[in-house]
């Protein structure tokens, strides 16, 4: 070992810079930028707060109103219940009416059936009556011969005494005879009275039941007056629900402009986070970059002061730094790249925001689409309650022009069965759909009346027509609307992820030219690298205090993103809420507004059907009624006139036979008086064959007024 006469001990001075803390004051615009996120956020918190507010008062009147309506439907339905009972009250009277009718009916057939039986015997003793009167003039002319053979035989002649026997026997038979007629006549006169008092009672019965009938009209009258009196509430009482159900509908609609104003807001919330976030990531590639200097510039501080020592190793260490450099380069390549994987992830995560907004937005779109659809539905309700009305108020006319026709058919008395073929004529007609009624005469009421009704009846069948073409013309052009719109919502998307796509590529290729041109900016630094080392080395304290204050102001703004995010989630999920929940409640009312179409096209169709049959039963009843009426009239009439003739052809016939009992007893008196004169005898029997005469004149009379009253009540 050999001492180098050349060392010598010294100190070699350290060139590290003592460490300097400092403050960076912040950027102004920064600061004005952070309170205008700030006022943006508070903003939008009045904003949703003021909604939330909104909604739970319209929420809470949404309750009251529905409590109403089903007080309301409470109350309805307690109507339904005491109209339903009446009506059962009135088929239950209706039905004892009809079996008090059908028992009167039966005591009609009854007396009719023993009327014509007591008319039958009185036919019998009549017959038994005529054949006794045949035998008394039988006998009578042989009491007349008997007394011409007793005039032309002497008082000597001992035929005289025989004839005389004869005779006796002859007159003596006649006085039973005549005992025997008065007592048919007797019996005659038991079957006139029982006749007239069984038709008494006969009229007394068809009064009854005509009664009757009068008091079931009026009963069935009250019932319609009933029936289309609660109809009319009923159909006010649904014009007031769908009247409400409008108002709800345009209260939707404002919810729906508040919805869709709201979510504009958050689409520009998005875009000013996007814009945020996009600040927020220049600061963190900033930081990152800063970052990487510092350490570079701590490496090249170490690297200068090894290289202090000894030129070989500096040189050594430049070749090393430039490795370093190249290594550097790689890095920052890699970088790059995980940069640009980065950026394609958060394109995918915004893309996938914009995917969910888009979503939202549809389901807004389609939400607005339903509530304009019951908007058109509440309208069509309405048209169709319109129309309803309409129909009600025609039936009513319908039923007064009825009530004119019948006042005109009991006036002119036309004949059922002309009714009957006519109506049957006009349902024909009204089946096949041709020809038309014409009136037979211009007095024809009855044809003019069934044409009226024909083309009234034609005309709502046009009409109904023509409604149905409008509806399904309606329908058509809501389908097409329905399916353009469809297809703009498909386009839209396309469109709008085709503008993203292009949006992201573009962003991609800026970020990509500027990292390239970072890369050799950072290349033409580390030429320049060796002359800033100490400017580096005396701002690396002010680098430090900066990176921490970048770490505190990235951990800050990181929060605030994560705060808005959550914010906005659960402003979504609150949206969504309510959207939920207003479709429920649109389906709710859609479904009630139908079950309430359905009931009143369900109780308007009974209560038509109702109508035609109850005025159909109407018009049966009185055109009865009115036949029964004028049949029983001329009954009564021709039955009262026969009566009266009767009874005076029988008081002509009973003062007859007593005149003829006076005439024969005079006649017996005389003929005992054998002083009496032929003449006086002869003219004693020439009066007695002009009161037979008479008396059967009278007779005939009787039978020919019998057979009319016969005739009359049959």
């Amino acid at each position: 070992y050999k001492r180098n006469m050349y060392a010598r001990e010294s100190f070699i001075a350290n060139p590290a810079q003592p460490l300097q803390m400092g403050k960076i004051e912040p950027d102004e615009d920064s600061q004005i930028r952070n309170q205008q996120i700030q006022a943006r956020i508070h903003t939008a918190l009045d904003v949703e707060l003021g909604d939330k507010e909104r909604n739970i008062q319209a929420a809470q009147g949404k309750l009251a109103d529905l409590q109403h309506e089903i007080l309301n439907s409470e109350k309805q339905i307690l109507k339904a219940t005491e109209e339903l009972k009446e009506l059962e009250d009135a088929v239950a009277q209706k039905k004892m009416s009809e079996a008090e009718k059908e028992r009167l009916r039966q005591q009609l057939s009854g007396k009719i059936q023993l009327l014509n039986q007591l008319r039958q015997e009185a036919l019998e003793l009549e017959k038994q009556m005529e054949w006794q009167r045949r035998e008394m003039d039988k006998k009578h002319r042989e009491i007349e011969d008997l007394g011409k053979h007793l005039a032309s035989l002497s008082p000597l002649d001992p035929r005289h005494s025989h004839v005389k026997a004869q005779k006796a026997g002859k007159e003596q038979q006649l006085d039973m005879m005549d005992q025997n007629y008065r007592q048919l006549e007797g019996r005659l006169d038991d079957m006139l009275s029982r006749i007239a008092k069984e038709t008494e009672e006969i009229k007394d019965l068809e009064q009854q039941l005509t009664e009757g009938q009068i008091a079931a009209n009026e009963a069935l009258k009250r019932d319609l007056e009933g029936i289309i009196a609660g109809l009319q509430e009923y159909l006010e009482s649904v014009k007031g629900q769908a009247k409400q159900a409008h108002d709800e509908c345009r209260e939707l609609h404002a919810e729906r402009e508040d919805l869709l104003q709201r979510l504009t807001e958050l689409e520009e919330e998005k875009k000013q986070l996007e814009a945020v976030a996009l600040e927020a990531e220049g600061m963190r590639k900033e930081i990152a970059e800063l970052e990487h200097s510092l350490q570079e510039q701590q490496e090249l501080n170490e690297s200068l002061r090894q290289a202090q020592g000894d030129l070989s190793e500096y040189e050594a260490e430049l070749e090393a730094q430039l490795k370093a450099r190249d290594a550097e380069a790689k890095q920052l390549k890699e970088e790059l790249e995980r940069r640009k994987r980065l950026s394609h992830m958060e394109s995918s995560a915004l893309q996938a925001e914009l995917e969910k907004d888009k979503q939202a937005l549809e389901n807004a779109l389609t939400k607005a689409q339903l509530l304009e659809e019951t908007d058109q539905e509440n309208q069509k309700l309405l048209s169709q309650m319109d129309q309803l009305q309409g129909e009600n108020d025609y039936l009513k006319e319908q039923l007064e022009n009825f009530q004119a026709q019948l006042a005109n058919a009991v006036d002119n008395l036309v004949h059922p069965e002309q009714i009957s073929a006519r109506v049957s004529e006009l349902k024909r007609k009204l089946q096949t759909g041709v020809g038309e009624i014409r009136c037979t005469s211009p007095t024809d009421v009855l044809g003019r009346n069934l044409a009226e009704l024909q083309q009234q009846f034609n005309e709502i069948l046009a009409k109904s027509q023509e409604e149905k073409k409008e509806a399904q013309e309606r329908q058509r052009k809501l389908q097409e609307e329905i399916a353009a719109l469809q297809e703009k919502a498909k386009e839209a998307p396309a469109e709008y992820k085709r503008a993203c796509n292009k949006a992201a590529e573009a962003k991609m290729q800026a970020l990509k030219r500027q990292y390239e041109a970072k890369l050799r900016q950072l290349e033409n630094e580390i030429q320049r690298l060796k002359g800033k080392l100490k400017s580096m080395e005396e701002i690396q304290g002010l680098a430090d205090q900066q990176l921490v204050e970048a770490d505190e102001e990235r951990e800050k703004l990181l929060s605030e993103l994560q705060d808005m995010e959550n914010q906005r989630k659960m402003e979504d999920a609150v949206a969504q809420k309510q959207l939920s929940a207003l479709d429920k409640e649109l389906r709710e009312l859609k479904r009630a507004v139908a079950v309430s179409d359905k009931l009143a096209a369900s109780e308007l169709s009974n209560a038509k059907e109702q109508l035609q049959s109850l005025h159909g039963t109407v018009l049966k009843i009185n055109q009865e009624r009115v036949e029964e009426m004028k049949e029983a009239e001329n009954v009564n009439t021709q039955a009262e006139q026969a009566s009266r003739n009767l009874a005076k052809a029988e008081a002509e016939i009973d003062l007859l036979q007593n005149i003829l009992k006076e005439r024969e007893k005079q006649l017996q008196e005389e003929m005992q008086n054998a002083d009496a004169g032929m003449a006086t005898s002869s003219y004693q029997h020439q009066e007695i064959e002009k009161l037979n005469h008479t008396m059967r004149r009278q007779r005939g009379e009787i039978d020919r007024l019998k057979h009319l009253l016969d005739h009359a009540r049959l």
